[in-house]
């Protein structure tokens, strides 16, 4: 982990461990650096300001830990996923209820997307189905999975990441990988 990456999760963290005790819209910069030992001009050195570091905090938790998915490993990494929100689930309930420009849809919505042209890409019968068939399935799918898994925070994670995964294994067995076989 680069100085920069591990600079930036101290910001994170200290701005996810605030989010469990203090309302979201209350915490300031000032709040952050202070949770974390860090100055202000640290802070600015490395996002824009709360949201850049939100947005971050999206990116890293959903998008940057994966690798391209395949048919046989897209569930792992699904999990994986939901087990980073779950993790920090009292800051995913508090900071997707507020009203900023919220960035997590777009993570996943591209995340999803890229894995689901992916592994449509890998199919046996991939040349059998034409290019806009394929990608009206693939954003079908992603914006499925994308409004799926921010319904399940707004409603607070009240089902596991094991139950979500294993309706969204149940729909793209049923659907997805048939579309293309």
């Amino acid at each position: 982990m680069t100085k920069s990456i591990h600079t930036k999760r101290i910001l994170a963290d200290g701005l996810i461990k605030l989010a469990n005790s203090k309302n979201f819209k209350e915490i300031t910069i000032k709040d952050i650096t202070d949770a974390c030992g860090l100055s202000r001009h640290t802070f600015y050195y490395h996002f824009i300001d709360k949201q850049d570091l939100v947005n971050w905090i999206y990116k890293y938790d959903v998008t940057d830990i994966y690798q391209v998915c395949s048919k046989d490993n897209w569930s792992s990494n699904v999990l994986r996923a939901l087990n980073n929100i779950w993790k920090n689930k009292t800051f995913y309930i508090n900071a997707i209820q507020v009203e900023i420009q919220n960035n997590l849809s777009e993570c996943i919505y591209e995340y999803s997307i890229r894995n689901f042209i992916s592994m449509a890409d890998q199919m046996e019968r991939k040349n059998q189905i034409n290019m806009a068939k394929r990608d009206f399935i693939c954003r079908f799918y992603a914006h499925g999975f994308t409004d799926m898994t921010i319904d399940w925070i707004k409603i607070g994670m009240n089902e596991s990441p094991e139950y979500i995964l294993q309706n969204f294994i149940d729909v793209t067995e049923k659907g997805f990988f048939q579309s293309f076989e």
